[in-house]
């Protein structure tokens, strides 16, 4: 019961936040617009590069395939993007965490809220773009669409968007210990982005820098639901992709909720 009633309460403090949060972008969504532009210009530069090196005889994988994967980096990666890694960190830093410890909830259902009203303009501003996109290339995009591959991507992308949720709020967390923290967040976005899959289609691995890849948790946050959709996998690679992802989040929950545990305890409060 007192579980259920936190989940609740959870949810509550996230969705009044992302209400606040979502009317506040509103204010500046041109600005907004301009970082949607920003953010799809990175996928269509590395789309280019992965079919050159198709056309050129170094791939055997077809260029239309990376057509229609990097169509869905687009999309999966604004569904899937988690900015409180940045909102976290800067508070941390700036001592203003400090007031998260006396509130009657936990800061992460508002990093929560925040991320997905971030998430929610994003996506409607983006629309276009897509559309456009899609009439432009249509003819050499093409996904696995029926009813049962809709419903796994989109609790893939789900799962994905949670494990990233944790992984951003546990490396924020090293805000704690290391101030100068801009440097060490912009090497771990590009990481992650080398091991997801947007850098590079794990298509292009060897049978054993896959099978590494599949067993880390960054798959799971861009490259997983791409696979579903694209026909890639058959269902018990599907069962296994989802197993493998549910491990991963309990894992980085306990992971973060020791971290955070032993990183409140150094806490300082800087900067008030």
């Amino acid at each position: 019961m007192e579980i259920n009633n936190s989940i609740k309460h959870f949810f509550k403090v996230a969705t009044v936040e992302y209400k606040l949060s979502l009317a506040s972008e509103f204010v500046y969504r041109w600005q907004v617009l301009m970082w949607v532009v920003s953010d799809a210009i990175q996928p269509v530069i590395f789309g280019t590069l992965w079919v050159s090196v198709s056309k050129s005889g170094f791939s055997e994988v077809p260029t239309n395939y990376i057509i229609s994967y990097y169509f869905l980096v687009v999309i999966v990666s604004r569904l899937t993007q988690d900015w409180s890694i940045q909102f976290v960190s800067n508070s941390i830093i700036d001592g203003d965490f400090a007031k998260y410890l006396v509130r009657p909830f936990n800061y992460l259902a508002e990093m929560f809220g925040i991320s997905l009203a971030i998430r929610t303009l994003r996506i409607i501003l983006m629309i276009p773009l897509i559309l456009v996109a899609f009439i432009y290339l249509g003819n050499r995009i093409s996904y696995d669409l029926n009813t049962l591959n809709v419903c796994l991507f989109i609790g893939s992308a789900i799962l994905g968007f949670v494990i990233n949720f944790f992984l951003g709020n546990i490396f924020a967390l090293v805000a704690f210990f290391i101030k100068q923290v801009v440097g060490l967040r912009a090497l771990y976005v590009n990481l992650v982005s080398i091991l997801s899959g947007e850098y590079i289609p794990l298509k292009f691995l060897s049978h054993g820098m896959l099978f590494i890849f599949q067993l880390l948790p960054f798959r799971y946050v861009l490259s997983f639901p791409i696979e579903i959709l694209s026909g890639d996998l058959n269902l018990s690679s599907i069962r296994d992709g989802y197993l493998i992802g549910a491990l991963w989040l309990a894992v980085l929950f306990f992971v973060y909720k020791a971290m955070f545990r032993y990183s409140i305890k150094k806490y300082e409060s800087e900067g008030i």
